[in-house]
């Protein structure tokens, strides 16, 4: 019966890990997130939007030409927690010309670090 029991509670955290990871929520929220980061991005000078390339909703899979949607927890500079929500943005040194005025940081309920240094310079 105890050996049971311990099974029992050595599954339960699986169990869920699997359930959040599944939440049509939390999908929805990365696809929020990386449309607030493509936003941002937009508003950037125009010579500076390049520096960013991965910061793009399609991807190509080398073994796939079809493209498929990516979450932002894949582009340059952004970080995430285990559920997929961008809790980390480190962009540090890429000159880009921009307003901080223009990040919803209302999008980003998890965010806990912003590095923009030598960034944000118009």
């Amino acid at each position: 019966m105890a050996e049971k029991l311990n099974l029992e509670m050595l599954l339960l955290p699986v169990f869920l890990v699997l359930l959040i990871s599944s939440n049509p929520y939390m999908a929805s929220a990365s696809i929020e997130e990386a449309n607030a980061l493509l936003d941002w991005k937009a508003s950037f000078a125009n010579q500076t939007q390049s520096r960013l390339p991965s910061w793009n909703l399609l991807s190509h899979n080398a073994s796939n030409s079809k493209p498929s949607t990516t979450s932002p927890c894949t582009w340059f500079g952004i970080f995430c927690n285990s559920a997929g929500s961008v809790i980390k943005i480190n962009i540090a040194g890429f000159g880009l010309n921009g307003k901080l005025q223009e990040f919803s940081f209302s999008s980003f309920p998890n965010l806990k670090y912003v590095d923009l240094y030598m960034n944000l310079k118009r």
